[in-house]
């Protein structure tokens, strides 16, 4: 809602005369309501005024701003508001209400020495046409010159006011005294305002409330900068000094106004005194003694007149030396404070210069860094795209020397069977005259044959006893057919009681088996056909030699002793030691997070970071002597170090697991064992080396 619109609070600004009408209640509750919203809207704009010059470093106000204009324009209403025009009592109205206040104030102007140089100087600009824009330029020019107060002042006690307000007007009221008497606060204000026509005649009609009453909010204040709080408080001490100075040179002046009004007093006071003695001497005679008194009271008063007269004139010689002193540190002041205006100016300058050297650096850098970003993007590019060619080359170099390897086995064999067979080609005639000859003998070892079977079907009813004796021998001596001489080094416990050997207990071989038992365990002691002597046999062999020359024991012993003999044997062979090595290594802690890899012949290894540190250094110790510009060297030794480096860096076994993303640790561990076997052979054969001579021409030429 615009507060100054027709239909607002100040709709009566410029109302006219209501002398000899009754007033009702709501109209005088709108007019005391008009001049309570004028009044408090001009001290928020002034105190909001007074803090945005506070908080500028010298208190100047360069050009029009928000509440600058703001203040001026509700100035302005505050001269409209109750202001008598001609308009609202005449039929035609010759003059308009701008016109009538501008006349207004040139009758002020010529009455008050302080608003009469001002007064006088807008109205001799010509650029100024309408007397709405002088009345806006003479409210400026005032507020610059400081006599912003004193032209409300010259208003508010002037004779005429009541010719041109109203009674219910702002000005012929008591808080115009007050607003004068808050105007006087501005004098602590420099500015520098423009008095241009177009500027003056377009000023806007109404105010923006939201800069001055606000609402409630969450304390949200800005921490003061640190820098530069010296020179501002020494600026504003000595903008103070410069007020107070200000202040009290208008005061001396006015004193020595007052003065100079008693010394005239006083001299026209002697004046007439003079002419009255002679006066009295001529023409009334009075007697001697009246006239000696009178003398004497006479030159008494002339006297201290004149002592009253010399002593004001010391007083105005004082005042004046103060003034001249006053003077001479304003005028210091104000160079100091010019020289402080210049560092600040030129300062800041140099911090503009700087800030912007800085910024260009800043965007040069980052152009370069966006730069070499994409660079060092491409490089790895084509390095990736390298090392996966390469990868490929490798491959298909693989895979030809695996097939080159079995065309050429394929083709030695190919060989060998041509060799073969032209052999055989040469060998034919003999053969097919050794075929004949073969053929002839067949048929008589046929004939011969018939004739024998015929004589073994006579002779085999007594020679079946026999044969059956003879598998039986057979059966019997068969488990003992293969036996080796054990040797002592591979033996350490007996092979029946599996008691452990010592310097007490002796080993002994059996001379049936030749393995290897205790004294206990070998105690038997038979006749064989190689030794004349009883040799020491185990007890195993010695019952079955016993049985063989017992006929009648019965098969059930010979059986029982068999079944132990196997049993002790297979025993013998789970403790075996590559059987007890393979079930140490397959141990795994009780608190470790697994018991077993899954996969045949890959133990779980509770030390991966060790043995993957040590195979990982044997291989950048191998690689570190290979050329620098080998490809071989250049993607090994980047991958390794990047995984030397997860080793390093990360203890939890399975979080390295996911970090390196090859399976399980030991397949890890196993891959890099094998890269170490694959990079010394490399190093051994110098693959790295060009060859020598030139593969001989169509090697790789497809199909071989």
């Amino acid at each position: 809602m615009n507060i100054f619109s027709n239909n607002g609070p100040f709709s009566l600004l410029y109302g006219g005369t209501d002398e000899g009408q009754k007033l009702t209640r709501a109209q005088v509750i709108h007019r005391d309501n008009e001049r309570a919203n004028l009044e408090t809207i001009c001290r928020l704009v002034i105190r909001a005024l007074l803090e945005d010059a506070m908080e500028s470093s010298n208190r100047l106000i360069e050009g029009d701003s928000q509440t600058l204009s703001d203040l001026l324009m509700m100035l302005e209403k505050v001269l409209f508001h109750g202001f008598k025009s001609s308009m609202k009592t005449a039929l035609i109205a010759l003059r308009t209400p701008d016109a009538e206040l501008w006349t207004m104030i040139q009758k002020i102007g010529r009455t008050s020495e302080i608003l009469r140089e001002s007064v006088q100087c807008i109205d001799r600009l010509e650029s100024l046409i309408t007397p709405i824009s002088k009345i806006r330029a003479i409210l400026r020019l005032t507020m610059m010159q400081k006599k912003l107060s004193d032209l409300f002042d010259g208003i508010i006690n002037f004779s005429l006011i009541k010719d041109f307000y109203e009674s219910y007007a702002f000005l012929r009221q008591e808080k115009a005294v007050v607003l004068s008497g808050a105007l006087v606060g501005l004098r602590v204000i420099e500015c520098n305002l423009v008095l241009e026509y177009d500027n003056l005649q377009e000023q806007p009609l109404s105010v923006d409330l939201s800069m001055y009453v606000k609402l409630p909010t969450i304390s949200n204040t800005n921490e003061p900068i640190e820098n530069g709080n010296l020179k501002d408080n020494e600026r504003k001490r000595l903008l103070d000094q410069n007020n107070f100075l200000e202040e009290r040179i208008r005061y001396l002046e006015a004193n020595l106004e007052e003065t100079k009004r008693k010394v005239e007093v006083v001299n026209d006071s002697n004046s007439s005194i003079s002419i009255d003695s002679f006066s009295a001497v001529s023409y009334r005679r009075p007697s001697e003694d009246d006239r000696d008194n009178e003398n004497e009271k006479l030159i008494s008063k002339i006297v201290e007149l004149e002592d009253t007269n010399s002593h004001l004139q010391e007083q105005v010689n004082d005042k004046s030396k103060v003034c001249t002193d006053l003077y001479d540190k304003l005028r210091l002041s104000e160079e100091c404070i010019r020289k402080l205006e210049t560092d600040f100016l030129r300062l800041k300058s140099h911090y503009e210069e700087d800030k912007n050297a800085l910024c260009k650096e800043i965007e040069h850098l980052q152009i370069q860094k966006t730069n070499v970003s994409s660079e060092l993007d491409a490089k790895q590019t084509s390095d990736e795209e390298l090392r996966v060619e390469f990868q490929k080359k490798c491959e298909q170099y693989n895979t030809a020397i695996a097939n080159l390897e079995e065309k050429q086995k394929l083709l030695v064999n190919a060989e060998t069977e041509i060799i073969r067979l032209e052999s055989e080609l040469k060998e034919m005639p003999a053969l097919k005259k050794e075929k004949s000859d073969l053929g002839l003998r067949l048929r008589f070892e046929t004939e011969r044959a018939n004739e024998n079977e015929k004589a073994l079907e006579e002779l085999g009813g007594r020679l079946s006893e026999s044969k059956l004796r003879m598998i039986e021998l057979t059966e019997e001596l068969l488990p003992k057919s293969d036996a080796q001489w054990a040797k002592d080094s591979d033996v350490s416990n007996c092979t029946a009681c599996t008691e452990v050997f010592s310097m007490t207990k002796r080993k002994h071989h059996c001379r049936m088996c030749g393995s290897i038992f205790c004294a206990n365990c070998s105690e038997g002691r038979v006749k064989l056909p190689s030794n004349p002597r009883p040799a020491r046999v185990c007890d195993i062999c010695y019952n079955i030699l016993k049985t063989r020359n017992n006929p009648t024991m019965s098969a059930r012993l010979l059986r029982n002793v068999l079944t132990t003999a196997a049993k002790q044997q297979q025993r013998t062979m789970y403790e075996n030691p590559y059987i007890n090595r393979f079930k140490a290594r397959s141990k795994v802690s009780e608190d470790f997070h697994k018991k077993s890899t899954g996969i045949t012949g890959l133990f779980v290894n509770e030390n991966p970071h060790r043995a993957l540190t040590v195979v990982y250094g044997r291989i950048l110790r191998a690689v570190e002597q290979m050329p620098q510009d080998s490809a071989y060297r250049k993607y090994t030794e980047a991958i390794v170090k990047q995984r030397l480096a997860l080793v390093q860096s990360e203890d939890n076994i399975e979080r390295l697991e996911q970090k390196i993303g090859m399976g399980q640790i030991e397949e890890v561990i196993e891959q890099a064992e094998l890269e170490l076997e694959t990079t010394r052979n490399i190093l051994d054969s110098k693959a790295w080396e060009p060859l020598v001579e030139a593969a001989p021409k169509g090697q790789w030429a497809w199909p071989v």
